[in-house]
C-alpha cells in the first residue's frame, strides 16, 4: 500500500505512466490519482464510480481506459480530468483485472468471476 499525503490509501496498482512525468494511480473506491511530475505530488481525479479499479492503460496523456470489480469500464478523452463510464454487456458481475488498447478504439479487456480478497 501507498498513504498518499492527502491522507488517502490506495493499492500500489494499477499504475501507468505515459512517460517519466505523467502517470496515474487507481485503487480502492474507485480513486484515481495523477501525477504531472514524476510522482512527487498526486492529485485527485473523480471517476465518478465507487468500485476498485484494478488496471488502467493510456494511449497518449489524454486517453485512457481503467477496469475493475463489478464489471466497471471508464474512459477519459482528457487525461483524467473527466471520466465516462461504459457497462459490459452481460448479466453477470466480472471482476476486470486487465485492460490494453493498441490504437484509439480497439482494445481488450480480461478478467473473470470471483473474489478479490
Amino acid at each position: 500500500m501507498i498513504l498518499v499525503t492527502s491522507g488517502t490509501i490506495i493499492m500500489q496498482k494499477p499504475k501507468f505512466f505515459v512517460d517519466s512525468l505523467k502517470g496515474w494511480f487507481g485503487g480502492r473506491n474507485g480513486i484515481i490519482l495523477n501525477t504531472k511530475d514524476g510522482g512527487n505530488t498526486w492529485h485527485k481525479q473523480t471517476s465518478n464510480s465507487g468500485n476498485t479499479i484494478l488496471s488502467m492503460t493510456f494511449r497518449n496523456k489524454n486517453i485512457g481506459w481503467a477496469v475493475g470489480e463489478s464489471s466497471i469500464v471508464l474512459k477519459t478523452l482528457d487525461g483524467g480530468v473527466t471520466w465516462e463510464s461504459y457497462s459490459v454487456d452481460t448479466e453477470t458481475q466480472y471482476l476486470l483485472s486487465a485492460v490494453f488498447f493498441h490504437d484509439d478504439s480497439e482494445g481488450w479487456i480480461a478478467g473473470g468471476q470471483g473474489y478479490r480478497g
